[in-house]
């Protein structure tokens, strides 16, 4: 019950990153030894990375609540739940890792970018 809690929690707060940017995450959590928040080099999650985050975390917690509403379910229905909760969890999965790489590519075009408006010659934006 406690996991299926924290669960809602991170999939509300993931939720809420998607529409504002005050909220969001940084891939790599806090055990990539950055000492400090301002660091360039930290990655932010971007929407997509956000909504399939959200969308991992709803399965969880979906599956983490699934007792405490087992005895209300009819129990023809209650084989076919597991299912959808693990399709949730890896649709989450998979779009977070699109927007990973998303986030990535947009990171490495902002680099590119700065770094030449530093050299002094442009580069169109691709």
């Amino acid at each position: 019950m406690i996991f299926g809690v924290a669960a809602l929690y991170a999939a509300v707060r993931s939720a809420l990153a998607i529409w504002l940017p005050k909220y969001r995450f940084y891939w790599g959590g806090p055990f990539t030894g950055h000492s400090s928040e301002d660091d360039p080099k930290r990655l932010q999650c971007g929407t997509v990375s956000c909504a399939g985050c959200s969308l991992m975390w709803v399965g969880l917690a979906a599956g983490g609540g699934l007792s405490l509403f087992s005895d209300s379910t009819r129990h023809s229905h209650i084989g076919l739940l597991p299912g959808i909760f693990v399709s949730c969890i890896l649709a989450g999965f998979i779009v977070m890792m699109v927007g990973r790489l998303l986030d990535s590519r947009a990171r490495k075009l902002i680099n590119k970018n700065f770094d030449s408006a530093q050299r002094g010659s442009p580069t169109p934006l691709i």
